[in-house]
């Protein structure tokens, strides 16, 4: 994938957003009420195989695509869904400093859990494609850390490149001291969008390169859904939307020239949602 050599960061993004459309049927008749996601990358993809895993308990969705022609495999990682203090913001917003297991886990004991669970689902494809795996995350999917780790401590092999867009802090110095230590925080990227709160979340640190993204602030409250997210929530919660980190990515890669990688996301846009 990504066999067109664009940036990594604008090319992933599409993907991971797209995971967001995950109930959406793509509106060609067939009796698969829920195929955008298929749809899509079959068009994107040609020839390539997606497979799906929902957890129930904690909203949490990921996608693969299997590329076996060119040896290849991507996971897109969903970030939190469904109501405020629902099952994946309980996750999200559970204290776990204090307890035994977070430092035991190194983090945030239920997301590391959860991306865990994914390593578990996926385990057989991954192993097949360890030499040549990328993981694509947006918030709460930065559980694919989690899951890169497993992966290496099981194949003695991560994923080749991980690309995190806007994720709370997961993981505590001991946490993020072993990916160093392990080689698995080499191919991270950590995307940070200006105006978000969620980048802020945790009581540990971001693991990778960090690539901190240009201030696209009028593209961002031209997308905040109401009046009043513009005057009171805009700068703190909008910013965190698929629409926002691609007006910021956009603005990225205008201010260095990738004009293949400008055109792309512009053709990509309309699968993101606020």
């Amino acid at each position: 994938m990504n066999d067109t050599n664009l940036f990594e960061p604008a090319y992933y993004l599409p993907f991971v957003s797209l995971a967001a459309r995950r109930e959406q049927d793509s509106g060609d008749g067939d009796a698969d009420k829920f195929d955008f996601i298929d749809d899509t990358i079959a068009k994107w993809l040609p020839g390539t195989k997606v497979h799906k895993f929902f957890d129930p308990r904690k909203l949490d969705f990921t996608y693969a695509v299997e590329d076996e022609k060119q040896g290849k495999l991507f996971l897109g990682f969903l970030g939190t869904e469904g109501s405020l203090l629902g099952p994946g913001w309980k996750s999200d917003l559970s204290p776990q400093v204090e307890t035994h297991s977070f430092h035991d886990k190194g983090g945030h004991v239920d997301i590391i859990n959860a991306g865990e669970l994914v390593f578990d689902y996926y385990e057989d494809l991954l192993y097949r494609y360890r030499f040549n795996t990328v993981f694509a995350t947006h918030s709460r999917g930065v559980r694919g850390l989690a899951t890169g780790r497993k992966m290496q401590r099981v194949f003695g092999e991560g994923p080749r490149r991980m690309i995190a867009y806007c994720p709370p802090k997961i993981f505590n110095a001991a946490g993020a001291d072993e990916l160093d230590k392990c080689g698995l925080s080499a191919p991270i990227i950590t995307v940070i969008s200006p105006h978000d709160l969620v980048d802020n979340i945790g009581t540990g640190r971001h693991v990778g390169q960090i690539l901190r993204l240009p201030d696209a602030h009028a593209a961002i409250t031209e997308h905040a859904p109401t009046p009043v997210f513009k005057h009171l929530l805009g700068q703190l919660l909008a910013g965190h939307a698929y629409s926002s980190v691609f007006a910021c990515m956009e603005l990225f890669c205008e201010q260095r020239r990738y004009d293949a990688e400008v055109s792309y996301l512009h053709e990509r846009e309309w699968v993101c949602t606020i």
